[in-house]
């Protein structure tokens, strides 16, 4: 497990922390809020962790249950680009699934969602 920690301008705002967990074959990453003494804060005033709809792509919005029934949950890599101030979660169910079966739903997720910091939290880019 590695961490990587950042935040807002020194002593003003939030401060996060990313957890990368190996569990898997791939990376699944978690997401901190702390404030400036590194008490926890509550996440999901700072980022909603995407669920399957947000994931899905249009193809993949019209065969939800099949999706959803061969992959019961998503593996995904955190990583935040301080000079943009995008979080980009990657997908990383091809290093989980067999080949074959995530080639035949692949088409029906995407490869990356991406999400902006406004300066009060992490919102879906557009």
């Amino acid at each position: 497990m590695s961490h990587t920690t950042g935040g807002a301008e020194r002593d003003k705002g939030p401060h996060y922390r990313l957890d990368q967990h190996c569990r898997h074959p791939g990376l699944d990453s978690d997401i901190r809020f702390y404030d400036t003494d590194w008490n926890p804060l509550p996440t999901e005033n700072y980022f909603t962790k995407p669920g399957w709809k947000e994931w899905l792509t249009e193809s993949g919005s019209k065969n939800e249950a099949d999706v959803t029934m061969q992959v019961p949950f998503m593996l995904a890599s955190y990583r935040i680009d301080p000079s943009t101030s995008t979080l980009t979660l990657t997908n990383n169910l091809d290093k989980l699934l067999d080949k074959a079966l995530y080639d035949d739903i692949s088409s029906d997720l995407m490869p990356s969602l991406t999400y902006e910091w406004t300066g009060k939290a992490f919102k879906a880019k557009k």
